[in-house]
């Protein structure tokens, strides 16, 4: 499996090919969809060898081609546990990334790796005064 041709679910058990039309995907990921915006959708996933996740799906537009899958943490009590063990889980499907600078002081620094037309980055973000762990796989 190359990730940089298609996003693999542990659960449902599917390979998402990059650039799938959004009602392509509908058909080939049913039920349990959240429309979030136009272009957007939602659903709770298995990826990365069991790792339970939201997972949004971003569209170039409505109906248009699948361009970025993006993972949204919010930070618990083992903030950094937590981190750590999603890096694990990256590095072990996109072998070791380029370390970034801690975007925040008290998070450990991101990672960022690049395949092909593919980028991935995990990283420490502040919106609204709230810290997020984010991963974005983009396409394109």
């Amino acid at each position: 499996m190359r990730i940089d041709r298609a996003f693999p679910l542990d659960n449902p058990a599917i390979e998402i090919p990059w650039r799938i039309t959004e009602a392509a995907f509908r058909k080939l990921l049913p039920g349990a969809l959240e429309q979030v915006a136009s272009g957007q959708l939602r659903r709770r996933c298995r990826l990365l060898g069991g790792l339970e996740a939201d997972l949004m799906f971003h569209f170039s537009h409505p109906g248009g081609q699948l361009r970025e899958i993006e993972l949204l943490r919010f930070p618990t009590r083992h903030r950094v546990r937590e981190f750590e063990d999603l890096q694990r889980r990256l590095e072990d499907l996109l072998g070791p990334g380029e370390r970034l600078s801690p975007s925040l002081g008290m998070h450990p620094p991101g990672s960022r790796w690049r395949l092909g037309h593919l980028s991935v980055t995990h990283e420490y973000y502040t919106a609204t005064g709230t810290d997020h762990e984010k991963v974005r796989f983009v396409n394109g």
